[in-house]
């Protein structure tokens, strides 16, 4: 009616069914749930909350089972990743994590620097080199990722996150 795109962000901890049945069945544009690692203990220090990555998932899982159960493409079930030093490694499995959620897209994006304890996990230059190198990169994931994707999947992966500029405050 009024021709205009919905895109909710979230940590997705506080949905509950019948609040996911009902942005389904509106057909809500584009939900990005905020999930930064494909393992639980990862995920919950980063956020330092027990149990987030527990609720998160569940969310993506619900909103994915309601979605292809009444036979909707909406909504788009971004998973927004904050790269920082506890989690860069897991890129590749992390592909892996959010297509067996039911997720349709990664969003993978810098950290910002707020607080002594974001400088904590902010990437070293070190780990920012190890990005930065291509063969290195993509080596690496190729490894962790068991080759279950081309090379020229993880050079895009590594081309869009140089554009995204996450390296702009290094140690």
């Amino acid at each position: 009616r009024y021709r205009m795109f919905g895109e909710l962000t979230t940590n997705g901890t506080l949905w509950e069914e019948n609040d996911i049945k009902e942005i389904v069945r509106i057909g809500w544009d584009s939900i990005g749930i905020s999930i930064d690692a494909p393992i639980e203990s990862v995920h919950d220090s980063i956020r330092r909350v027990p149990g987030t990555f527990r609720k998160a998932k569940r969310t993506v899982e619900l909103l994915s089972s309601f979605r292809n159960k009444h036979s909707k493409e909406r909504p788009c079930l971004i998973i927004n990743m904050v790269l920082n030093r506890l989690n860069y490694r897991y890129l590749p499995a992390m592909v892996d994590f959010v297509h067996s959620i039911g997720g349709d897209a990664l969003f993978v994006e810098p950290m910002i620097v707020h607080s002594p304890l974001g400088e904590e996990i902010r990437l070293t230059s070190k780990e920012v080199g190890e990005l930065r190198e291509p063969s290195v990169f993509i080596r690496n994931c190729q490894t962790i990722s068991g080759g279950r994707f081309p090379p020229f999947f993880w050079a895009t992966v590594l081309n869009q996150l140089s554009m995204s500029s996450p390296f702009n405050s290094l140690r």
